[in-house]
């Protein structure tokens, strides 16, 4: 059970990543035609067509949820006989 959460995970991570590549790629402009007519705006009109802010907006937001997300589920999930991740930082005083 571990094992496909940890597998949920990762895929949570590369879905983010992904959405941080449509940025580059296609672009902001191509997502937002994509998108078509399924943004909103606070005048309470649902037939707004997407701009390249509005998709910038969407990937930004949504890609680093999906990373975050995803990593902690990786590092909570992290086996127990592996024990907690470190930096070890002693080598760099004994060089002194």
């Amino acid at each position: 059970m571990r094992a496909a959460a940890r597998s949920g995970a990762l895929l949570l991570v590369l879905a983010g990543l992904a959405c941080f590549a449509l940025l580059v790629e296609p672009g902001p402009r191509e997502v937002a035609d994509w998108l078509g007519r399924a943004c909103t705006n606070d005048r309470g009109r649902t037939d707004v067509e997407c701009d390249a802010l509005d998709a910038t907006d969407l990937l930004v937001t949504f890609g680093g949820v999906l990373v975050v997300l995803g990593g902690a589920l990786r590092l909570i999930l992290r086996p127990a006989d592996l024990g907690p991740r470190t930096l070890d930082l002693s080598r760099l005083r004994r060089g002194r």
